[in-house]
């Protein structure tokens, strides 16, 4: 009888079992999973403890999600309770959540790429810029615009735009924009009327009652913070810029210009948006949808020349686990290990309960360890315990220890999990039934 293998199972919409974490910030943990159900690759993001602005609202990422096609798909989510009911933080929770994952990295690390390969296989052409400036531009339209209530996005920047290759034949990315954990929603009252979807003007600012006008331009500048965020992007993309650059787009812009380097349809959209944002008014704020119109309209054109080319753009080589980094003459060595995306589908699996739970601890759950099959990785069955559940709350807030809802974990000590799993490793019988599968 083969020795039995164990993963990490998360029972959320059918099952996920563990690959690999892929990030942890002030927000939450992000991890890539498994499904049971289908065998493919999603992304769990489970948030921090946060308090809801009203009554039954769920996090940002929940309650503002609109279905589009450059906004990562959520498939499901899950609201878990971290304070005792009689606690000072009894409305917190904590949000686990289930998203489509996208194949080709972020934006960040192709702006790495493209700074730093020696072999320069993938500049950016002006179709692959025209599509990035294009599918922000929607993006952004559709939650301000489109959306009701209009949503602010708020963070995205390089790391929360996600480059997706549909399928195997495609070679130009779609650019998604992900993360809306700081997403707000816009205040109807800014508008001269909801209107239209995609028409909405805001409201000249002699309009708004003296009371009202700090709340108004707040909103503004939220809006126009936005665009901010797609002018920068399409900057660096411009100029081979990297975050941590010690100077910005516009300052080689210019030299870029003299140049020619990009078409003069590119600059001028390019200083169209930089004016809205240089004027910061509900007037300027109006002339976006042109922008995203005009932009359209030049990028569907670069696509048809494209088609006609003898060898098309193709930067399916720059997805991870595809690109060797040798060329770009190794990795940063500041940068997190690379995570495949392409035949990276391998949950990750030990023939030691111990050491599966010993390198786990701060894996946020809810999490039950899985018996495997190696081969097709179906889950023969689970341990009864729940693991993880207060992984990122104990790690960052060790201070909320006794206000936290009791868990088995916490009943049973953690050094002493550990103690049985050893002794299971050596044969000793599972103190605690397993459920089949």
């Amino acid at each position: 009888m083969a020795p039995p293998i164990y993963g990490i199972y998360y029972p959320e919409n059918g099952g996920y079992l563990h690959i690999c974490t892929l990030g942890s910030g002030a927000q939450g943990t992000v991890s890539l999973v498994r499904s049971v159900v289908d065998g493919a690759q999603y992304v769990r993001k489970m948030t921090t403890p946060i308090a809801p602005l009203n009554p039954g609202d769920a996090a940002p990422e929940v309650s503002l999600y609109r279905p589009h096609p450059l906004i990562p798909k959520l498939l499901h989510s899950h609201a878990y309770p971290v304070f005792k009911p009689k606690s000072a933080h009894a409305n917190m929770e904590s949000h686990s959540m289930i998203f489509e994952f996208c194949n080709g990295g972020t934006l960040t690390r192709f702006l790495h790429i493209r700074a730093s390969d020696e072999t320069e296989r993938f500049l950016p052409s002006k179709l692959l810029v025209w599509k990035l400036f294009d599918d922000l531009l929607t993006a952004v339209h559709f939650l301000h615009q489109e959306c009701t209530p209009g949503i602010v996005h708020g963070d995205a920047h390089t790391d929360n735009v996600f480059l997706h290759f549909p399928n195997e034949q495609s070679k130009i990315p779609d650019f998604c924009v992900g993360d809306f954990g700081r997403a707000t929603a816009i205040d109807a009252n800014v508008w001269e009327a909801e209107g239209q979807a995609g028409e909405r003007k805001l409201k000249s600012l002699d309009s708004v009652p003296m009371a009202d006008r700090a709340e108004y331009n707040t909103q503004v500048q939220e809006l126009i913070n936005d665009l901010i965020r797609v002018h920068t992007n399409v900057g660096m993309l411009m100029t081979g810029l990297r975050v941590d650059d010690n100077v910005g787009p516009d300052d080689i812009i210019p030299e870029q210009k003299e140049d020619k380097r990009w078409p003069v349809g590119l600059f001028d959209c390019y200083d169209r948006l930089d004016d809205i944002i240089a004027r910061q008014t509900p007037e300027a704020y109006n002339e976006f949808a042109g922008i995203c119109r005009d932009v359209r309209k030049f990028t569907r054109q670069e696509a048809a020349r494209g088609r006609g080319a003898y060898e098309p753009d193709d930067y399916r080589g720059t997805q991870p686990g595809v690109y060797d980094w040798e060329d770009a003459g190794g990795r940063d060595s500041r940068w997190p290990p690379e995570v495949p995306s392409v035949g990276n589908d391998r949950p990750q699996l030990c023939n030691s309960l111990h050491k599966l739970l010993a390198s786990s601890r701060d894996i946020p759950g809810p999490w039950k360890i899985a018996r495997v099959d190696p081969d097709s990785f179906a889950v023969l069955s689970t341990k009864r315990l729940e693991l993880g559940y207060h992984a990122w709350t104990l790690k960052v807030w060790p201070w909320a220890a006794p206000d936290l809802i009791p868990t088995q974990v916490e009943q049973f000590g953690w050094d002493g999990i550990l103690e049985v799993a050893r002794s299971m490793d050596n044969g000793d019988p599972d103190p605690g039934a397993s459920v089949r599968s």
